[in-house]
This record gives structure tokens, sequence and C-alpha cells, in this order.
């Protein structure tokens, strides 16, 4: 699971750092920006692989501008960015 999101370039370019919060019994909560993803308690399993990148990812589309496209690793080294730097590419509005 910390392969998936971790290794994933939208949620690296928006989330700046993790907290993990230690807790007892059991409890697996996700939280994004107050909003909670996943709570193993609420649904009484374990997340399913892909399941919390998916919760992350749909928090996310929320605090996305519309016009976001992420620049992928090859296309950003074609346009002369450098591909180990975090960039993105905004599309000029629709006429």
């Amino acid at each position: 699971m910390t392969d998936e999101i971790l290794n994933e370039r939208e949620i690296e370019y928006f989330i700046s750092s993790w907290k993990l919060i230690p807790s007892t019994g059991g409890v697996f909560d996700v939280t994004v920006n107050g909003e909670l993803v996943f709570s193993k308690h609420a649904v009484g399993r374990h997340a399913e692989p892909g399941e919390v990148r998916d919760g992350i990812l749909k928090v996310l589309e929320t605090v996305r501008p519309p016009d976001f496209e992420l620049v992928s690793k090859q296309s950003a080294t074609s346009c002369g960015f450098d591909s180990q730097r975090r960039s993105m590419h905004r599309t000029a509005p629709a006429s």
C-alpha cells in the first residue's frame, strides 16, 4: 500500500508531508485535509489494494485546479524540465 501511494506522482505533487499517528485497537484511519478517506473500524476490514490510493485521489480532485495536468517524466525531459523536479503544466483556458 505504501508503494502505490508514494509512487503516485499526483499525490506526491499535492501532498508535501505525511503524518503517522500511532493508535491502539487495530485502528487504521486515513484522512486527507480532514476528510476521512478510509477507516478500517468503519468498514470492518483491511483496505483492498488501491482503495486508499483511490480515496486520496478522489479528495485531491476537490483541490486540483481545473486546468491542472501532470507532466510525465518523458514529457518533462523533452520540454527541458528536470525530470526529478516536481512540475506541472497548465493549459490555456478554452475560448
